[in-house]
């Protein structure tokens, strides 16, 4: 495991000094709400609230894709329950 530095532009420049490539992914969660209070006038009150939230940053490396194999054209093996009922042989 790499480590990197907190900064969020910084661990996509060291990965790249390192020549390995980063996928960055940002995930907002909403968060529960803080509740003040707002003093107005003539001694009224009225709701102050604030809309925090959770910012999640992930990073991964990015996988290299692996080329398929080509197919070779293999009979496929039949079960020997399917063999044995065609030869006549009953259990």
């Amino acid at each position: 495991m790499v480590k990197y530095s907190r900064e969020p532009s910084n661990p996509t420049k060291s990965a790249k000094a390192m020549g390995r490539d980063l996928r960055v992914h940002f995930k907002v969660n909403q968060a529960p709400k803080q509740r003040r209070r707002t003093y107005r006038a003539h001694g009224r009150i009225n709701p102050y609230m604030s809309s925090p939230c959770h910012i999640e940053l992930i990073l991964s490396e990015k996988e290299e894709s692996v080329k398929k194999e080509p197919e070779t054209q293999i009979a496929p093996s039949k079960p020997k329950k399917a063999q044995a009922l065609r030869s006549g042989a009953s259990s």
